[in-house]
């Protein structure tokens, strides 16, 4: 269990319960929330198979901001390959995944190819 300790008003608890649970991102396990009596802050657990989803979700958005390198961008794809989101998501991701597939970054089951990643480091 992952927990994460969120210092907020209390009107603020709902907002981030709300993004917690937002279908876009397919969170529905908060495990907990409580109040911290120290610092009166918000501390909310959820499984760690649920933060494995936060984490893919904050490497996309990186993604899209353009603050991955070469080398996480290729690890981002290699997971979204993987797991089918490459061909799932907005057409972009897809074509991408493709690309890295045709020029041997990625095989077709999204494993590295760590020969070639190596000459990009």
């Amino acid at each position: 269990m992952t927990k994460r300790k969120i210092t907020m008003e209390e009107n603020d608890i709902v907002k981030a319960l709300n993004f917690m649970t937002d279908d876009r991102l397919n969170i529905k396990k908060v495990v907990s929330l409580k109040i911290d009596p120290e610092t009166n802050g918000v501390i909310i657990e959820w499984s760690d198979e649920e933060k494995e989803k936060v984490n893919l979700t904050d490497r996309i958005i990186a993604y899209e901001q353009d603050e991955l390198n070469d080398v996480e961008t290729i690890h981002l794809f290699s997971e979204l390959v993987k797991n089918g989101m490459a061909w799932s998501l907005q057409g972009h991701y897809g074509r991408t995944a493709a690309g890295l597939i045709e020029a041997g970054y990625l095989e077709q089951d999204g494993t590295i190819n760590e020969e070639k990643l190596e000459s990009l480091e």
